[in-house]
């Protein structure tokens, strides 16, 4: 058993907050509530001590009030090694041709044409698919599943 000592809930108490619970709840029941600065100023600690612990007095009374956490997002799946212990190699999907393309300049688009940018300032030019900023073969490149 620690030397520290209990609050009226049985947990290990905060020495600050045993004796200032009652004056927190005293300021903010007040109308309208003596907002967190000045509670902080009043009860000598600072404005996070005063927000956290009023959120903690909100759960405490109504568990509903908790936030639920975000789910963290699971890792990815491991790859299977060799009877070796080493990785299989990467499947890289082989390169996909593209018909002669313009390099234009984006000034020099005309509506409808591919604006892949395929670098110095230049763009793809081509017909692109329709409904979509991009030709064919681009297309293929920039909406890789």
């Amino acid at each position: 058993m620690s030397g520290r000592p209990r609050n009226s809930y049985g947990r290990i108490g905060n020495p600050i907050w045993d004796t200032k619970d009652g004056e927190l709840c005293k300021l903010r029941a007040q109308k309208p509530p003596v907002p967190y600065k000045e509670c902080a100023r009043l009860l000598g600690v600072t404005i996070g001590q005063i927000s956290g612990h009023v959120r903690m007095l909100r759960e405490r009374a109504d568990p509903s009030a908790r936030k639920k956490r975000a789910k963290r997002a699971k890792p990815a799946e491991k790859r299977e090694r060799l009877d070796d212990g080493t990785l299989p190699p990467l499947i890289v999907p082989p390169p996909i041709e593209v018909a002669e393309m313009r390099r234009l300049t984006y000034a020099e688009l005309p509506d409808g044409a591919c604006v892949y940018d395929i670098g110095g300032g230049k763009f793809c030019g081509r017909d692109n698919e329709k409904g979509k900023a991009f030709c064919p073969e681009h297309c293929a490149i920039v909406y890789q599943r």
